[in-house]
């Protein structure tokens, strides 16, 4: 049975780890200022993105161990503590967004691991990856900012555009009840199959209704994505609209 240590006691670092008991891994989760057994080998970071330096430093290894830390963003600069240590350094990065013990270790299945490091940590990385069942990827330094972005409009961005059109429909008569399965309903149909709707079809007297109904940053987030929608669907806004 692999062993593996998780130093982070949060959402990410709960949810990482009963994914991979259920693969069969033995697992032990320190929390960040606790001692780690220096014979785990393999070591995971789940701390704030601030803090994996100083959670690095704290580790005792050597060149038989590996570290990789869990930050989407950061690279392997990130742990710059363990430079001279002979360890295998690198990032494993679940594109999830994860809910601690509560996340079913299913959701793992066919997610990307965005890795980053030395030949060795990619290795390990990579066999980690696949052991939960995801599909592992190299996303290297300087890349992993434009990587992260791409995360924050598919996860925390689609939440913020679930509530915004959840309150719309409410203020329009939608029953409270009922409005966050058709709007769930609504988003699954339309992840994945052809962009549709007044700007796909160039229909500019919707979308100048639209915003003379809406005010405020409710209008300015609806342009911002009139823009960008239209882009999409190779269509120029009127000048108008365009403001």
């Amino acid at each position: 049975m692999s062993a593996v240590g998780i130093v982070g006691a949060g959402r990410a670092g709960l949810a990482v780890a009963r994914a991979l008991r259920s693969a069969g891994w033995q697992v032990t989760v320190f929390h960040r200022d606790d001692a780690v057994a220096p014979d785990i080998l393999l070591m995971l970071l789940a701390v704030p993105d601030a803090a994996i330096p100083a959670a690095a430093a704290r580790l005792s290894v050597g060149p038989n161990h590996t570290v990789l830390h869990l930050a989407g963003p950061l690279g392997v600069e990130a742990l710059a503590p363990l430079r001279d240590s002979g360890a295998a350094l690198g990032a494993w990065h679940p594109l999830l967004s994860l809910r601690g013990e509560a996340t079913d270790p299913a959701l793992f299945r066919g997610a990307l691991a965005a890795l980053d490091g030395d030949e060795r940590a990619v290795a390990v990385g990579r066999d980690l990856a696949d052991t939960v069942g995801m599909v592992p990827v190299v996303v290297r330094g300087p890349d992993r900012v434009r990587y992260h972005a791409g995360a924050v409009f598919a996860a925390n961005y689609l939440v913020t555009l679930t509530r915004v059109a959840e309150r719309l429909m409410v203020e329009s008569g939608v029953p409270p009840e009922v409005v966050g399965h058709g709007v769930r309903r609504l988003m699954e149909s339309a992840v994945g199959g052809a962009l549709t709707g007044p700007i796909a079809r160039g229909d500019w007297h919707t979308v100048r209704q639209h915003l003379a109904a809406l005010e405020g940053p409710t209008a300015d987030l609806y342009r911002l994505f009139a823009h960008a929608t239209a882009e999409q669907a190779n269509r120029t806004l009127p000048e108008d609209l365009a403001g």
